[in-house]
């Protein structure tokens, strides 16, 4: 009896070593495949059409900067995910208004270096312009 006892005692040791195995490669796995997805997820893609495509993940900061020089905002057209935060940066040695067409941001005037940010919490289509240089457009798309 006791040597059936023990066979027995080896086979569910010899089982559990073989779950635990396959237990301990599957969460290793999965947290590789989460780093990739982290990875992937937090990739900016630039279009030819200066429009940019920002697919941001719960580990990403949601921060989009647009840089104003040469009277032009860069990039002109913005992709973002609702609770992003967009901060206008005048890089130019003139003064500059943001203001927008349809609900979004209005700053104050931006003197060279000054900075403005505004966060977009609703989903749709944003157009925005220079006040001061009325040429001077560009759009936040929130989906």
């Amino acid at each position: 009896m006791k040597k059936s006892t023990g066979i027995i005692v080896g086979v569910i040791v010899v089982v559990l070593i073989v779950i635990a195995y396959f237990v301990i490669n599957s969460n290793n796995n999965s947290a590789v495949n989460s780093n990739t997805n982290v990875i992937s997820s937090s990739t900016v893609q630039v279009s030819t059409s200066n429009v940019v495509d920002y697919t941001l993940s719960k580990t990403v900061t949601k921060h989009v900067y647009i840089d104003v020089s040469d009277n032009s905002f860069n990039p002109q057209a913005v992709t973002i995910k609702a609770g992003t935060t967009v901060t206008w940066i005048n890089n130019d040695n003139v003064v500059h208004k943001i203001l927008s067409d349809n609900g979004g941001p209005s700053s104050n005037n931006l003197s060279n270096g000054q900075s403005y940010s505004f966060v977009y919490r609703v989903l749709g289509i944003y157009g925005y312009h220079d006040s001061i240089y009325p040429s001077m457009t560009g759009t936040i798309i929130v989906k």
